[in-house]
This record gives structure tokens, sequence and C-alpha cells, in this order.
């Protein structure tokens, strides 16, 4: 998390189990804590500091931005914010029994001496975490003779690139591979999309703006799991080789906020390939019917 100084010229000293939290979503606040005493020399205006999550799951996974306040204030320290490839190593959540039913389905393709999908599918589940629905294989040689590419999908955030170098070096470097298999895993391709969404509620002014505060930041958030920037929502996410339906979204937000009577949105439905559709932009409004 990189943490921001008042002056550029002063030493600032930040201690181990500093805390860094996220807003309220869908009533859950989630936590970093800065893992060793970190002192940002004078002259160094900003500096990335290593925290690890406060509880296990893949719902820390947020997307940059996400985590960007300090329930306690640190001397000489303007403020904070999570960046681009902020995360290293993701957290994963219990095996559901569907996972583990896919996981076993794929464990008896593993038999013979050969490198397959199965076989690379098993290896990189094991070492990023992730279930092996969430791996995607391109083959017809995209680099050359001999060529295969792997592409993860986290649930949430985004696989940054020190994640997808630790999986590559376990393939490729530690030579986890088939003899003569050139295999190389990255971050799914998105696709980035602006979205504007209209609200309508029937009689707003009798709504506090407290209310009308949570109500949109409760939608926004919504929306921002549906496009997989968090977990906090049982929703229909974005998906590699799908179609995403904005009725379907519609659908769910009436039923988590009832008091929404009409929606639009920007956008039709998102057809997508061989990657995921992520928001560039999202602004919501909130108007009276």
């Amino acid at each position: 998390i990189r943490f921001y100084k008042e002056d550029a010229s002063a030493v600032v000293t930040v201690k181990a189990g500093t805390v860094i939290q996220t807003e309220r979503i869908n009533g859950r606040v989630y936590e970093l804590a800065i893992t060793e005493d970190v002192v940002i020399a004078s002259g160094t205006a900003s500096a990335l500091l290593p925290v690890k999550a406060t509880g296990t799951g893949g719902a820390y996974n947020l997307a940059p931005g996400y985590y960007r306040i300090l329930p306690v204030a640190v001397d000489g320290i303007s403020h904070v914010a999570s960046e681009e490839n902020w995360l290293t190593v993701p957290g994963a959540d219990e095996e559901s029994d569907d996972e583990l039913r896919e996981r076993c389905r794929n464990q008896f393709n593993l038999v013979g001496n050969y490198h397959t999908d199965a076989v690379y599918r098993s290896m990189i589940a094991g070492v990023a975490g992730l279930s092996i629905d969430r791996i995607f294989f391109e083959h017809e040689a995209p680099r050359g003779p001999g060529t295969a590419n792997a592409y993860l999908l986290l649930d949430s955030g985004v696989a940054s690139a020190p994640f997808v170098d630790a999986v590559n070096d376990y393939i490729n470097t530690q030579g986890h591979h088939g003899h003569g298999d050139d295999m190389q895993c990255y971050a799914m391709p998105e696709t980035l999309h602006d979205l504007v969404v209209t609200v309508w509620v029937r009689n707003l002014n009798n709504i506090s703006d407290d209310e009308q505060k949570r109500l949109k930041d409760g939608i926004e958030n919504l929306i921002r799991c549906a496009f997989r920037e968090n977990t906090d929502y049982d929703v229909r996410r974005t998906w590699p080789y799908s179609r995403f339906s904005f009725s379907q979204l519609g659908r769910e937000i009436h039923k988590n906020f009832p008091v929404t009577e009409s929606l639009n949105f920007s956008l039709d439905d998102i057809a997508s390939e061989l990657n995921v559709p992520r928001l560039k932009s999202l602004v919501v409004s909130i108007e009276n019917e």
C-alpha cells in the first residue's frame, strides 16, 4: 500500500500493525495491517509498504483504490492508497462442494506421462490457490511452435504482476513443465467499459440524505461486485466467453434494494471472448420517480 507523506523532507516511521481499511461494503469493513516497521527517508514523498490481510479469504482481494482509510492517523502521513498490481499473494476461500467436484473430475484426466491441460490446470491451481474453472488456455501456438498460454482470473481484484510471475517461475524456472513445452501464464485480458446507471425511487424526498447515500453506495458496490471488484454480494459476475446481462443485473438490484422502482443502464449486454469485462468508470444517480 502506498503511503504519502505530508512533507517530503521529513523522516516518517510507520509501525508494524498499522491498519488500513476500506469503506463499509455491504455492512463489512476489510482491513490490512503493515507487516514490519518502515522508515520513509527524507526526500522521499511516498513509499510502498508491505501489508497482510487481518483475515482470510478471497474477499480481501479487492480492486485498486478500495484500501484507502487510516482509522488511526499516522504522524506525517497525509493519505494512503492501494494501487495497480498491489496484490502479490491473493487470499483464497475454502473450497466449495462444486469446486471440489470440478477438481476431482480434473484429476481423472491427469493419468499419463504427457503435460495436458488437466496437468497444467492442476499445477497452476495448486500454486495459485485458484479454482480450476478460473484458468483458461490458449492453444494453437500463440507465441510460436510448442507454445501455449494460460490466463488467470480472480474472483475480485486483478491478477497482479508479482502473483503471475510467481506462477511462471514455478512452471518454467523450477522446471515443472513438459519436455519442449513453452507455457506462459498471464492475467486475464480485460475490456473496459464506462457505465452510467440511473435509479428511480418513489417519493425520494421521504428518504433522508444518509439513507440516499447508503442506497447509492450499496448499488454501486453491488455493480462493482458484478464486475469483479469485490465479492460482497451474491450476483452473477462477468466471465470470459460469456454474455453479461444487464437485465439480470437489474433484477439483482431490485432484489437487494427493494425501494428501487426502475433502472436504466447506459450499456447493452456485453459479449466477451477470452477476456473479462471490467469497469473503466461508474456513475450511479438516484432520481425521484
